[in-house]
This record gives structure tokens, C-alpha cells and sequence, in this order.
């Protein structure tokens, strides 16, 4: 149904354009419903007072997290029946993705095994074509062949099939980024080619130009020799929102009077990172703020506590913000850098008032110090100062203070205690008798024999491991291609009874019988995509009282 203002509150949602560019998805976790992702279509025809209407919902409690950083991308062509959205929750050990409909029904939550996207600040959409997108992100392990933790990730957002990451991406960024933006070609034959802009944490930036590949093995994306961006005097923070609108690439940051700065980049036009001047108030900067493009708007949402959050949009066209909330002057004031490379015209008066002001300072301040010298020459030497100390000044003389001796504590007798090595007679213990006929008793190996391993609790996701496997299965090889779980392939090792090491008569605590170490990578798959990874064998859930933890 649709209803008025206000909007559902989120701590970390994510925000993605309709089919149609017109209207918003919001999709977020609520703090009241554990492991329940809510979504909803917001009209912003009134920014003011945007209209709602509730979608569908899933419960996953091991996949979805309230405070899990979170980012929502359209579907890549230009029209689909179902208009499908992917959403990409963070974390630093999984990463999970589920595909929304727009009637907001989701697949089941997927990962790529033993690999982590970071953040959407490090996650750079930079390609599109058909069902898939292109992207280059910053994982959580270092790939021993590449030695880096950079990957290429191509999604398919309809199925798991042809989803695919592959660390052999050719040119590698550097190993500390602040942020990175994504720009691909606008048209068809030029969407899956685009650039990765990579600005790192000592004020610099690389423009790497990528290409998408759609083959079914081997490397997925390219990504060429970086360019150096020109920063123009500009110093972005920790908290930069990356934007991704095509052919450019935005980024959001603090101004310096507290309010929203936007910069740009067109790398197929300049490498040059440039300041968007507004022409009015803008939105206070938030940290926690989630951005979207949407036509050639740009559109925020953020959450002022827990029960009020509202959009705000910008206009690309006419550099003017609308919605609620907007504080700043217009031109707005420089961000954190030190500028933005283009000169500005100051007023005459405005410099002969400071210089003058300037003046009147100094002068207050010579005859505060000239009346305090006089002061200390009249004043009275104290302290055990000389008095023929004509400076009086008590840095040029030493300080002579009067000795008082501490009083010596009385001394404690004791009488000293002597050992005689003679004086105590050690009784030998009695050797006991060892039978040699005496039959051992036999261990039962059968016997119940407590898993130690069988409850592995996994605090960033709540969620229970395979019994006996450990909290993380080894890591394939650096050579193999990972893949998602697509769905109506073959079980993997781990939901294939025929497979598993564990037996159905297992008890109850989750004691394996007879275990054994499965190779998942071992597994054949079909057409060389790779095995599905939807779930893992995890124990019927427990409801618990313990809160809930987010680890980043």
C-alpha cells in the first residue's frame, strides 16, 4: 500500500533507482526484527513528503545483519520483467547477495566462499552488459599468487550462474585505499569498458581503465596501467561517499562548515577531480548516509535518530539541493581539502577591515606586555631570591628552598631462621606393587565422545558452522575460480548426504561418525561454473537473549 511521510527507519539501508529512474528501493534490516530485510518503493515527486508502499521481506537470520554496511545495484539492461535488484551486505569474513524482484520477493542469500568484499567504499561498479555488471573490490584475504587483496567480481542479476571472482585483474591498486568510484560507457558497446578511480590515503589518486570479460573461465576484468588524478587541492576523509552515474563518478564529503560537498570526475573526459559548486543550502553531511544516482539526481537518505531519517535529492543540472534539513550558504563552503583548484575574487573592504583589525590587536597586545615588564621590576623579591638581583626576574635566579630530612623509619628485628638439612627424617613413600597378569581396561572408541568443535559460534553473523568443520573451511587454491551458489545445480559436499562426513544417527550435540575431510574444490560442477554454496549445514536455530553483534 502507499502511505505519507515519514519513511521506514534503517541504521545502514541501501538505496537503488527504479527501472523506470523515478522512483527509490529502500532496502534495509530493521533493528526490531532480527535477520529481516524489508524493502519498500518510495516516491520522491515530493521530497518533502515522499510516498511509501511496502514490498515483500525476508528472514535470514545468518545472512542479514541491521548494522552490516549494505549497497543496492538496478538491474544493468534497460528493460526486465521482473526488474530485478542486487544487494550486497559486507562484512569482513562474508559477503552476502540475494537478488530482489520488484514486487520485493528474494532469493536466498548467497556468498563466495572464503572471500569478503570490505566495503562499498572499496566496491567500484565500472562495467554492464545484459544480466551482468562488472566490479572491482577490496576483499579480506591476500591472494598468494597476485599478493594483493584486490579482486575483479562479475555478477549475474538473474541467476548465480556466469557470477564469477577472479583475482588476476592485471594492473594491481594500491594497498591502501581511501575510497574508490566507478564510471562504464553509456552506451551499449561501450558499457562493459569503464574506470576504476582509485584515491588512496596519502592524497593522491589512479584512474585505471577496465574492460569486462564475459568468458566462462579465467580472468573476468582487465584493468589497464593507472593514470594520476589531478586533485586540484582537494583532500578527501575516511568518510567519502563514492557515486556511480555512468560516464562520472560523485563523491560526497564534509564540507567545512559541516555541510554536504560534492566533487566529480569524467575520467573519458579529464582525470581531474573537480568541486561542484551549489547554488544553495545542501544537506548536513552524515557519515552514515547512503547516496544513489537516479537519473541525473543524485538522492540521499539519512537517518537522524531512530525514528526520523528523510531523502534529500541534487540536481546535476542545476547544482541545487532540495528536500529537508539543508544548511550551508549557497557556493557552499570548501571541503576538507585546502581548495579546489579555480580562483574566486575577494572584496577590497573586506581585507582593509581585517588589516586593520590586525593592527589593533598588535597594538593591545605590545602595551599588555610593556605595562607586565614594569610590573615584575617594582614588584618585591620573594621566594629566597637575592635582593640584589636587579632583573628580578625569577627565571635568571634559582630557586633556594629550606632542607627538611625525612625521618628515618625504625628498623624491624627479626630473628634469622636457620635450616638443618638433618633435622627432618623424609619417609620414603611405599612402592606399589605393579601385576604384570593384570588386564588393562579396554577404551571404547563408541563411547560418547564430546565434539569440541560441534559449536562454533560465529559472533559477526550469528550463525552456527558444519559440525566438526571449523568456523571456516580451508581455502581453495589461488588458481580456482569461485562462484556463488547458483540454484538448481548440484548439493555441494556439504548438503550431499551421500557425501557427507557426518552421519544421519549422529546425536544430538553434532559428534561426527567417522569423519572425514571433504575438498569442496574436489567436487565436479557443471560447465565449469562452479559448485553451489547456498548454505552451509548449520544447526536448527535456538533463539538466544544474547544482542546482537556487528563485526565490520
Amino acid at each position: 500500500m502507499t502511505t505519507a511521510y515519514p519513511v521506514p527507519v534503517y541504521p545502514r539501508p541501501c538505496l537503488a533507482a527504479d527501472e523506470d529512474n523515478n522512483a527509490i528501493y529502500l532496502l534495509g534490516v530493521s533493528p526490531t526484527g532480527v535477520g529481516k530485510m524489508e524493502s519498500s518503493l518510495i516516491s520522491l515527486a515530493n521530497v518533502n513528503s515522499p510516498s511509501v508502499r511496502a514490498l515483500g521481506s525476508q528472514v535470514n537470520i545468518d545472512a542479514w545483519a541491521t548494522n552490516a554496511p549494505k549497497a543496492c545495484f538496478t538491474y544493468p539492461a534497460d528493460v526486465h520483467p521482473n526488474s530485478p535488484i542486487m544487494v550486497v551486505q559486507y562484512g569482513a569474513f562474508k559477503t552476502y547477495m540475494s537478488i530482489m524482484t520488484a514486487d520485493g520477493q528474494f532469493t536466498q542469500a548467497t556468498y563466495f566462499e572464503s572471500t569478503a568484499f570490505m566495503s562499498p567504499r572499496q566496491f567500484s561498479m565500472v562495467g554492464d552488459s545484459g544480466d551482468f555488471a562488472w566490479f572491482v573490490s577490496q576483499t579480506n584475504r591476500t591472494d598468494p599468487l597476485t599478493k594483493s587483496t584486490w579482486i575483479g567480481v562479475r555478477l549475474n542479476f538473474t541467476t548465480g550462474l556466469g557470477s564469477l571472482v577472479d583475482p588476476d585483474i592485471g594492473s594491481i591498486p594500491t594497498s591502501t585505499p581511501l575510497v574508490t568510484v566507478g564510471t562504464y560507457g553509456a552506451t551499449p558497446t561501450t558499457a562493459w569498458q569503464g574506470n576504476n578511480v582509485v584515491f588512496d590515503t596519502q592524497g593522491g589518486g589512479l584512474v585505471y581503465p577496465s574492460q569486462g570479460l564475459l568468458q566462462t573461465t579465467g580472468k573476468v576484468i582487465t584493468l589497464s596501467a593507472g593514470k594520476s588524478v589531478t586533485m586540484n587541492g582537494i583532500s578527501l576523509t575516511a568518510d567519502a561517499i563514492p557515486i556511480t552515474m555512468e560516464t562520472t563518478g560523485y563523491i560526497l564529503d564534509r564540507a567545512a562548515d559541516g555541510s554536504t560537498a560534492i566533487y566529480s570526475i569524467t575520467p573519458t573526459q579529464s582525470n581531474a577531480l573537480t568541486r561542484v559548486t551549489r547554488t544553495g543550502g545542501a544537506p548536513a553531511f552524515n557519515p552514515s548516509m547512503v547516496a544513489v544516482a537516479m537519473n541525473k539526481l543524485i538522492v540521499t537518505y539519512s537517518m537522524i535518530n531512530t525514528s526520523t531519517a528523510y531523502f534529500n535529492t541534487f540536481d546535476t543540472a542545476t547544482n541545487s539541493w532540495a528536500g529537508l534539513g539543508l544548511v550551508g550558504t549557497p557556493g557552499g563552503s570548501q571541503g576538507s581539502g585546502s581548495g579546489d583548484g579555480s580562483s574566486k575574487s575577494i572584496p577590497v573592504g573586506a581585507i582593509v577591515g581585517g588589516v586593520v583589525g590586525g593592527l589593533v590587536v598588535i597594538a593591545l597586545v605590545a602595551f599588555l606586555f610593556i605595562r607586565n615588564r614594569r610590573q615584575k621590576k617594582d614588584a618585591k623579591v620573594i621566594d629566597g631570591h637575592s635582593s640584589n638581583n636587579k632583573s628580578g626576574s625569577d627565571q635568571d635566579a634559582p630557586h633556594v628552598y629550606t632542607y627538611v630530612p625525612e625521618t628515618v623509619p625504625a628498623p624491624i628485628v627479626q630473628q634469622p631462621v636457620f635450616f638443618d638439612p638433618q633435622a627432618a627424617v623424609v619417609a620414603a613413600a611405599p612402592t606399589n606393587y605393579y601385576d604384570p597378569n593384570t588386564i588393562p581396561a579396554v577404551y571404547d572408541p563408541n563411547a560418547n565422545i564430546y565434539d569440541q568443535n560441534a559449536h562454533i559460534y560465529d559472533s559477526g553473523f550469528n550463525s552456527y558452522e558444519a559440525p566438526g568443520a571449523g568456523a571456516y573451511p580451508p581455502p581453495p587454491p589461488s588458481s580456482t575460480i569461485h562462484t556463488p551458489a547458483p540454484p538448481g545445480s548440484h548439493p555441494s559436499p556439504y548438503q550431499d548426504p551421500a557425501r557427507s562426513p557426518y552421519s544421519s544417527n549422529a546425536t544430538k550435540t553434532g559428534s561426527p561418525a567417522g569423519p572425514q575431510f571433504v575438498d569442496p574444490e574436489s567436487y565436479p560442477s557443471p560447465n565449469n561454473i562452479g559448485s553451489p554454496q547456498y548454505v552451509e549445514a548449520r544447526e536448527p536455530f535456538k533463539s538466544s537473549s544474547e544482542p546482537e553483534y556487528y563485526r565490520p
